[in-house]
């Protein structure tokens, strides 16, 4: 927004915060009566591949003036793994990650430097 007077032009910025969002998701499973001949008993057992907790967040700033930057991130707790025959065996610790990005919007299109995994954590996907 531009404000011309007599003496001077003033140049006001108007900062506009674009979407951010979040997200939580909480679970509880367990087998209630599950055993499989051959692989065994998995009564009492958590569901595979299903992590009692995610957290996610990110937010995007866009000024009027074409810059842009934001981040997000996610955090996965731990939860078990299956096996090649899809029993749930093996724990997968809870893991951590966060990206971020910085760029320009043209009127034709966009320029962008991001970073994934700012922290290098590692993790099974």
């Amino acid at each position: 927004m531009v404000i011309k007077d007599e003496n001077a032009i003033v140049v006001l910025v108007a900062i506009v915060v674009a979407l951010g969002v979040a997200s939580v998701g909480v679970v509880d499973t367990e087998f209630e009566d599950f055993v499989v001949a051959g692989l065994g008993d998995f009564t009492g057992l958590e569901f595979p591949e299903a992590p009692s907790v995610t957290l996610a967040f990110g937010a995007d700033y866009r000024p009027r003036t074409g810059f842009f930057a934001g981040a997000d991130a996610k955090f996965v707790s731990e939860y078990f793994a299956r096996d090649l025959q899809n029993a749930p065996i093996d724990e997968v610790g809870n893991y951590f990650v966060a990206n971020a990005r910085v760029g320009y919007q043209f009127d034709f299109g966009s320029i962008m430097l991001f970073a994934d995994n700012l922290f290098n954590e590692q993790y099974f996907v």
